[in-house]
């Protein structure tokens, strides 16, 4: 797959879970990048009971989540979104975050290919931003429909998924902007 054919946002009909390792179909963030694996068809339209971290998130976070398999991922659409990316642009990208005083949870994947990647949670996108344009960078943009694995337990530090920055748990959490996200990432592909 070339990075014309990346998709910004996954249809809403075929998920994309970040991380998800067993029966999944591969698909490339950009270029030679790293694989990130989808749940299609059946897998992805069957609700699974959420698990103590999967209802954590939903109750405390207001997030939507869903199950799949052992897995908790969070749906992006109307309440977050997400931008994947290799784990050295986005140490780039948290230090200019932090720069801004802006907190943005992320969460560290390690791929079947044994390269780490970082998801920033953000809020939904607002504007028509390309956000293909960084797709060269392999960067990947979770909107609408998408799906973005979380570590299975508030807390989780160890492992993968694990969290690099974790939310305030027990705090109510606002999500960065999209554009303030998008906008360090950028910046961040410039240096």
């Amino acid at each position: 797959m070339t990075c014309s054919e990346v998709q910004v946002d996954a249809p809403p009909a075929l998920p994309t879970v970040v991380g998800v390792t067993g029966d999944v179909n591969s698909t490339a963030v950009g270029g030679s990048g790293p694989h990130v694996p989808s749940i299609s068809g059946a897998a992805a339209r069957s609700p699974l009971p959420l698990s103590p971290g999967a209802a954590y998130y939903a109750q405390a976070f207001g997030w939507p989540v869903v199950m799949a398999g052992d897995a908790v991922a969070a749906v992006c659409g109307t309440r977050l979104a997400a931008f994947t990316m290799p784990s050295g642009l986005g140490g780039e990208v948290n230090h200019l975050l932090k720069i801004h005083m802006l907190n943005a949870p992320v969460v560290e994947l390690l791929t079947e290919a044994g390269r780490t990647l970082w998801v920033f949670l953000c809020e939904p996108r607002r504007s028509a931003s390309p956000a293909s344009s960084l797709t060269i960078h392999r960067v990947a943009h979770h909107g609408e429909g998408s799906t973005v694995l979380l570590p299975p337990t508030v807390g989780t530090t160890a492992g993968s998924p694990r969290w690099v920055d974790q939310p305030q748990f027990g705090m109510k959490v606002e999500l960065p902007p999209w554009m303030s996200v998008f906008a360090c990432i950028r910046r961040a592909t410039l240096r």
